[in-house]
């Protein structure tokens, strides 16, 4: 036989694991195959994104072959080589990893019925496996600073800490800005940042997802619940165009906390502060700034509930008897709400219209890096522009425009508008906003009541061309309706009354100093 028919594919060799043959990537690190194999190997100090450190001993198995000398040895600091012959539930592998439990629970506080992290915590996980139910030391524990703030974002708890040092070399291999160190020696060392100063970037809540105990928690989460409460929705970012994977933790219909999910072309392991804090836009009370239904503003002023149907039966004559209408469409819509806001405006054309329509392309906002974070403050622009094929609409044509002959569809005005710019619509009012905030345009002539990006399906495309699916995390007021439903509805009502030449009085129509004859 051939060498070539005894190893098929040279980019793999036979190893033996508890006993069963694998084929396993030469080269590869141990622990990952091990896991890939589904054996339960606990680590602390491992981490996919991060260099080893092979500190805690915790990844322990025993060698009977080739590669690491005859005995016990760390898995994630071994690669695969041919001929390797392990042991991963052995009884000196168990004692070991016992052992090594029992010396980082020596000091460890009994913190977890008041700790954030209990219910996801390795340290906690891995002392239930292994059996550490109770001490045999009779001397007081060791004590550290707890609830030390690092800064705006962080609270560091250092008697919990057991120096995995994952956060150490988060700062200094994925950021390149270390900012923590491991100060003193033995017993006695302790986490710090350097001369303890506050941490600062805008990446500062990846420690507070990578860290396996409860040493370091984010302020804005903290004893805000449960994490088995939680319900997670794995969606997409969308405060800039990146797109990073995150998973959205919800409880009572509250974003509570938010996280990155991995993936490899995008984001790998981490997000931005500012995705994973600027939450609170979607926790909007209905009653207090929540649009809860839709609007209509009379001839007195006077701002009126009405429902979807009436509201339909208004824009309409306000709509057609426009000669010239500018239709500005949010760039946080999705493709699928960028074709429905295309096919409206060219039918509109087809009634007479002259529309000016595009989607509203943001100055950049110089928050840009060369990590994660780009300076485009909104998840969409290449979708709408480039796959889509609408015009962009820049700052400078919304800033002098006549804001009744004005219609804004979409969540994220406010953000993203200038201050003047929103303050000059706002006054007259658009003629038509759809969106979510009852605060931004109260005198809009109508106001319907749409969705925001955590509450819809749809896609996006991100800066580099990737385009990604976009999950609901949270349920929308009940009178609200998704913006494809109310572009796709708001078409059918133009035509319908195009059609049937419903006559409405001009004085229930304000602000139409254009008039189609």
């Amino acid at each position: 036989m051939s060498s070539e028919e005894q190893n098929p594919d040279p980019l793999f060799t036979s190893i033996l694991v508890d006993g069963k043959e694998y084929q396993a990537p030469l080269g590869g690190r141990l622990i990952d195959f091990l896991h890939s194999i589904g054996k339960n190997i606990p680590h602390f100090c491992y981490h996919k994104g991060l260099p080893v450190a092979a500190s805690c001993r915790q990844c322990q198995i025993e060698s009977k072959g080739k590669g690491p000398r005859p005995g016990l040895a760390v898995s994630c600091r071994e690669t695969i080589i041919e001929g390797m012959e392990i042991l991963t539930d052995s009884e000196i592998v168990q004692k070991a990893r016992a052992g090594v439990m029992e010396f980082l629970l020596l000091n460890h506080p009994l913190d977890c019925p008041i700790c954030d992290k209990a219910g996801e915590c390795m340290l906690q996980d891995t002392a239930y496996s292994t059996g550490q139910s109770r001490g045999r030391t009779q001397e007081p524990r060791k004590h550290f600073d707890k609830r030390k703030s690092l800064g705006d974002k962080i609270l560091l708890d250092n008697e919990r800490c057991i120096l995995c040092t994952r956060c150490v070399r988060f700062f200094e291999a994925v950021t390149k800005d270390p900012q923590l160190t491991v100060l003193d020696r033995g017993d006695r060392s302790y986490l710090s940042t350097f001369m303890g100063d506050p941490l600062h970037g805008n990446y500062q809540g990846n420690i507070v997802d990578i860290c396996p105990v409860g040493a370091l928690t984010l302020k804005k989460f903290r004893f805000k619940s449960r994490v088995w409460f939680l319900h997670a929705t794995e969606t997409i970012c969308g405060l800039c165009s990146k797109g990073c994977n995150i998973s959205v933790e919800t409880r009572d219909n509250k974003i509570l906390r938010i996280r990155p999910r991995y993936n490899a072309e995008i984001n790998d392991y981490w997000m931005c502060d500012e995705g994973r804090l600027m939450f609170d836009r979607y926790n909007l009370e209905v009653g207090e700034t929540r649009l809860p239904s839709p609007f209509f503003i009379d001839e007195n002023g006077e701002r009126i509930p009405i429902s979807i149907e009436e509201a339909f039966k208004k824009l309409s004559p306000l709509f057609l008897r426009q000669k010239e209408i500018l239709m500005v469409l949010s760039p946080f819509a999705t493709i699928e709400e960028g074709w429905a806001f295309k096919e409206l405006a060219e039918t509109l054309e087809k009634l007479g219209l002259e529309p000016t329509f595009g989607y509203y392309q943001p100055d950049p906002n110089a928050k840009g890096d060369e990590f994660l974070h780009t300076d485009e403050p909104a998840p969409n622009c290449k979708g709408l522009r480039e796959e889509v094929g609408l015009k962009a609409i820049p700052p400078e044509d919304l800033e002098n425009v006549n804001s009744k002959k004005v219609a804004l569809f979409g969540f994220g005005f406010g953000e993203l508008l200038d201050q003047s710019t929103l303050e000059s619509i706002a006054a007259e009012g658009p003629m038509l906003y759809m969106g979510v905030r009852s605060d931004l345009f109260p005198a809009a002539k109508v106001q319907l009541a749409s969705l925001s990006p955590m509450e819809k399906a749809g896609h996006w495309i991100n800066c580099d061309g990737i385009k990604q699916f976009v999950r609901p995390a949270l349920k929308a007021p009940v009178l609200a309706k998704d913006d494809f439903q109310l572009l796709t509805e708001l078409l059918e009502a133009f035509i319908s009354w195009e059609e049937n030449q419903i006559d409405i009085p001009d004085e229930e129509i304000m602000g139409t100093e254009e008039v189609r004859t």
